[in-house]
């Protein structure tokens, strides 16, 4: 995100998951000064949910980094076309957890088709994985990238389920993906 003054999305897989990072991220952008941080709270009302997507509408001085729980209120139904957004961070592949009336479908769709986890678990969370990028291009005018970071990602599983139109690189190194995000923003300017 350092290498791009914008507003990004991240998005992680539970409440318990976003409390852990939101300690970890104080203390990493402590020493940081264009960097602000807001986080999703549980049971938001109407009003703190307004304030937490109020925050998109400054951009272009400072890098704001807001975390969200994926399949939750922010993860879709809301705009941030143009710079309000320039990137989403997906971290996890969004399965469901598990439960009778989860497996139930599972179940059944094993019997109906093959691969019944696919049906009841893998493709219910990519739903919410694309559902989350789709935050990113709202317009045509949009530019900005997504970022899914999972090791499952990888296995054929996953890759026979991006969208045609998703441009899908993957980064074993760091340093690598750093690159491509600085060479993605110089293109652009």
């Amino acid at each position: 995100c350092q290498k791009h003054i914008g507003n990004y999305l991240i998005f992680v897989p539970s409440y318990q998951y976003l409390f852990q990072l939101k300690n970890v991220m104080k203390k990493i952008t402590s020493s940081i000064n264009n960097i602000d941080l807001i986080f999703q709270t549980r049971k938001m009302t109407e009003l703190q949910k307004g304030s937490f997507l109020k925050r998109f509408e400054e951009f272009g001085t400072r890098t704001l980094l807001a975390f969200a729980v994926l399949g939750s209120h922010f993860n879709e139904g809301i705009d941030l076309q143009g710079e309000k957004l320039s990137g989403v961070f997906v971290i996890g592949t969004g399965m469901p957890q598990i439960s009778p009336e989860r497996e139930i479908m599972t179940q059944y769709y094993a019997e109906e088709f093959e691969g019944g986890r696919a049906y009841g678990y893998q493709y219910p969370g990519f739903n919410r994985v694309q559902q989350a990028v789709g935050r990113l291009i709202r317009s045509e005018q949009d530019v900005g990238f997504a970022i899914l970071i999972d090791d499952r990602y990888s296995s054929p599983e996953y890759r026979t389920i991006f969208p045609d139109d998703w441009s899908v690189k993957q980064f074993d190194k760091y340093q690598d993906l750093l690159s491509e995000i600085a060479i993605f923003w110089q293109d652009r300017n």
